[in-house]
């Protein structure tokens, strides 16, 4: 299938970004705590 995931396109994007690698890091971990609906549903807490 052709089909690009909301994980993929956000990952995809990120890489197109001027960011220092510290900053990619961030994105990255934020990206991968979306869950399938594409919501952080994470407490602010819990993110470190």
């Amino acid at each position: 299938s052709d089909t690009t995931s909301f994980y993929e396109l956000l990952q995809e994007q990120l890489g197109e970004q001027d960011l220092t690698e510290h900053q990619k890091e961030l994105a990255g971990y934020l990206i991968g705590s979306f869950d399938d609906d594409g919501l952080l549903r994470k407490q602010s807490h819990s993110i470190k």
